[in-house]
């Protein structure tokens, strides 16, 4: 029998059954708002607005109901599914991962709240075609944020079945992540080396807009943490 499922085998079944299966459903809703978080951010970017307005409310939609999923989760939880110990992380860890969703869905608020950003990227391309790049890696970092999310449902429906894919699948998370930062640092360089063709106020905006995108991911590695954690308690 493998570790884990000696491990788990004390925690009982109908309840915990369950109450992973909503979790695993929590988990897919993220995801599944993190990646129409990315095709907003890309009908911004060709700054089709009104696209990305109907796109916007779609990713409210979604992260409205990853939280009511991951609220029928903890209300699983509540009802006395998995072991005093194991439920506290589970719970934290639920907690981390619509915090994946609540980040996506601030990001593309803020460039709703802000499409002139875009219309400044658009007249400062006129002068140099080197700015389309920033445009181009706004969306990149997009992307590496669907690559965390996704990588953290893998963590999360592993966790009941093989503790040490999870495990490894949690390090996916945080190379991920990695890749993430990579993508800033080299979308920050570019603004910067533009930034006397756009409205002062204007990079300053892009900057907070970077570090938002770039925040989804981080988000998801401290998830992964959660997740790395929980599997050393279980091994202890």
């Amino acid at each position: 029998m493998r570790f884990l499922e000696i491990a788990l085998l004390p925690i009982g079944g109908g309840k915990e059954k369950s109450a992973f299966a909503n979790f695993k459903k929590h988990s897919k809703s993220v995801v599944a708002t993190v990646k129409k978080f990315e095709d907003a951010m890309k009908a911004y970017a060709d700054q089709d607005y009104e696209k990305g307005e109907e796109l916007l409310v779609k990713v409210d939609e979604l992260e409205s109901k990853a939280d009511k999923l991951g609220w029928k989760f903890e209300s699983g939880l509540g009802a006395g599914a998995f072991l005093p110990a194991f439920r506290g992380h589970l719970s934290r860890l639920s907690e981390r991962v619509d915090d994946v969703a609540d980040s996506a869905e601030e990001s593309i608020r803020c460039v709703y709240l802000r499409p002139k950003l875009f219309e400044d990227l658009s007249k400062a391309e006129e002068k140099d075609e080197e700015v389309s790049k920033i445009k181009e890696k706004l969306v990149e970092l997009a992307s590496k944020s669907v690559n965390c999310a996704v990588a953290l449902d893998k963590a999360v429906s592993l966790l009941m079945e093989d503790m040490e894919e999870a495990a490894d699948m949690a390090e996916e998370i945080h190379r991920c992540e990695r890749k993430s930062d990579m993508a800033e640092e080299e979308l920050l360089k570019e603004l910067y080396k533009h930034e006397e063709l756009l409205p002062p106020l204007t990079v300053m905006q892009i900057k907070d807009l970077i570090e938002s995108i770039a925040g989804i991911s981080d988000t998801a590695e401290g998830a992964g943490d959660i997740l790395s954690a929980m599997i050393v308690a279980m091994k202890a």
